[in-house]
């Protein structure tokens, strides 16, 4: 039987090289060129190498019937990425004011978010996160009405995060304004992108085709290897 990607994997072959998203172990493996040539023959053409058995005793690859068997996602890209991106030094956070309703809203979405990830794990949050409706905004002004409303919040969860004694990332930040977005009652994208040299995986918010308080570019500059 063929071997295929376990479905909480995600994988890119970014320029030649395998970077894999295992979510319920909340972590990244970036493979070389020589260990991506062997894994794109492992799934292929079911040829077996030192990476491949690797990769099934880690659960990152299985034969099981009961996973959908996907295409081999791959970007060929001169991108040269985004450096070294600091959420917490983003200086496009702070472009929104906002009252201080939008500042306390931001605490209770940060706790929150930060509680589940401690209980639940990624993978929990991203299950709940799947399971949340949400509607889409219908007319120009009621977009534009939610797109500020977000982008003040964006800005709020900024600057909580800064002050608050617990670890605030972007991954937390983008989880908090995505749990805002499902309360206002609008369709928002949760996207991680990532760059392979140096490594970097960075989370954002996207609404009406915008990134949301963060670059504009990122959605161009980082090859998506994850969204919901």
């Amino acid at each position: 039987m063929s071997l295929r990607f376990s479905k909480h994997v995600h994988h890119l072959l970014l320029d030649g090289e395998f970077v894999l998203l295992d979510i319920k172990a909340d972590r990244y493996y970036l493979l070389d060129e020589t260990d991506s040539i062997d894994l794109v023959d492992g799934l292929v053409k079911s040829k077996k190498s030192d990476i491949i058995a690797k990769l099934v005793a880690v659960n990152i690859l299985t034969n099981d019937a009961c996973d959908a068997c996907e295409k081999i996602r791959s970007v060929q890209t001169n991108r040269t990425g985004i450096g070294n991106h600091e959420w917490g030094a983003t200086a496009a956070y702070k472009k929104s004011n906002y009252n201080f309703h939008y500042f306390l809203t931001a605490v209770f979405l940060l706790t929150c978010t930060t509680a589940l990830m401690t209980v639940f794990g990624f993978a929990g949050v991203i299950g709940l996160c799947k399971q949340i409706p949400r509607r889409t905004a219908k007319h120009f002004s009621q977009m534009k009405s939610k797109k500020e409303q977000l982008e003040k919040m964006a800005s709020a969860i900024h600057e909580a995060g800064l002050l608050l004694p617990f670890r605030v990332q972007c991954l937390e930040s983008s989880f908090a304004l995505f749990f805002f977005s499902a309360i206002i009652g609008v369709r928002s994208k949760l996207r991680i992108g990532v760059q392979r040299y140096d490594f970097l995986a960075h989370a954002w918010i996207e609404f009406d085709a915008c990134v949301i308080g963060d670059m504009q570019s990122l959605h161009t500059e980082l090859p998506v290897i994850f969204e919901i």
